[in-house]
């Protein structure tokens, strides 16, 4: 794989939005201000307040699945101002369930360094519209709560009536604070679990450098295929219960020198996101024929799972918390 498309793939998370919005996915209730009359849905959901939102500082731990087959657990430092600002870091990591944490290795630092906006917008779990998470998922308040940071959590689990498995939510009943989550496959292995284990809600941020994109980003127009170099290609599958929510421009080769323009597009269940990004590959000869796979690699970059590959003259990557196969159907199924 060479030296720039693999700049490009790892370019990407650090570029994507944090805001939400009206075309962007994971449009989480408020914990402020209830929905009105207008936009009210017969389908309700509990209101979730992101920690990112607040001014904090929490450290929480991240349990994964790993290529091993063992479970890697990484301890996170989340910092926020409360006014839109964050950033996250990784502060110590192992390889096994259990045991000692250590130092973490420095491909895994430079991971969270270049994908924190990734792992803060679609990693962590949001909350879609109440009316696809109901569609799409099984909802249920469980009587058991869950102890995280010393608080009793309110759990909230939705089971996928399409075999994607199930997420479980930790609330904190008190401040409706985010405090952990945990996404089983439908197997019920666990993929992933993120648990709260400290908070401070009066932290000292006066020296911490926030989080930036590198890139500026805007909503995809008519025409822009011209900045692009080609036509993006189309999905002609999606996973059962995914809707595509935005399609965006991230206009790279504005400030990074080398690096073209990314085309990106979002799709969601409501509950788990899919992002299927592409630009002009830079070594293309001819282009392809049409609907020619010319390399493909999957591969899992500090909790994100990628599939990766030229395609008819384009470098695709889809980025998803979705198994391996359901992204190489995805991916074989991008045409002009």
């Amino acid at each position: 794989m060479r030296k720039g498309l693999i700049f490009a793939a790892l370019l990407l998370p650090s570029c994507l939005p944090t805001e939400t919005g009206s075309v962007v996915i994971g449009s989480s209730q408020s914990a402020s201000a209830p929905p009105s009359e207008s936009s009210a849905s017969p389908f309700s959901l509990p209101v979730i307040t992101h920690p990112e939102t607040m001014l904090v500082r929490a450290e929480r731990l991240l349990t994964q699945a790993s290529p091993s087959g063992e479970s890697e657990r990484i301890r996170e430092i989340l910092w926020a101002d409360g006014q839109g600002a964050f950033r996250l870091d990784v502060d110590a990591f192992s390889a096994y369930a259990s045991g000692p944490l250590n130092p973490p290795p420095p491909l895994l630092v430079a991971s969270y360094r270049d994908r924190q906006r990734y792992l803060i917008r679609f990693r962590d779990i949001r909350l879609g519209l109440p009316e696809i998470v109901h569609k799409n998922w099984v909802w249920e308040t469980l009587p058991e709560t869950y102890a995280l940071a010393g608080v009793a959590c309110t759990q909230h689990r939705a089971t996928s009536r399409h075999g994607f498995g199930t997420v479980t939510l930790q609330v904190n009943p008190a401040n409706s604070v985010l405090m952990g989550w945990e996404i089983l496959d439908g197997r019920g292995e666990l993929i992933r679990r993120l648990e709260t284990t400290t908070l401070d809600f009066n932290p000292d941020v006066s020296s911490i450098v926030w989080s930036s994109a590198v890139a500026a980003e805007r909503d995809w127009e008519e025409g822009d295929e011209a900045l692009l170099g080609v036509t993006p290609l189309q999905a002609r599958y999606l996973p059962p219960g995914f809707e595509f929510t935005s399609e965006r421009l991230v206009e790279a080769s504005q400030s990074l020198s080398g690096v073209p323009d990314i085309h990106f597009q979002v799709s969601s269940d409501g509950l788990l996101p899919l992002i299927i990004a592409q630009h002009q590959a830079q070594n293309a000869s001819g282009g392809g024929a049409p609907g020619e796979i010319e390399t493909a690699r999957w591969s899992r970059y500090g909790g994100i799972q990628v599939v990766e590959g030229q395609i008819a003259g384009r470098q695709a990557y889809l980025v998803s918390t979705l198994e391996p196969d359901e992204l190489l159907a995805v991916f074989g199924s991008l045409l002009p």
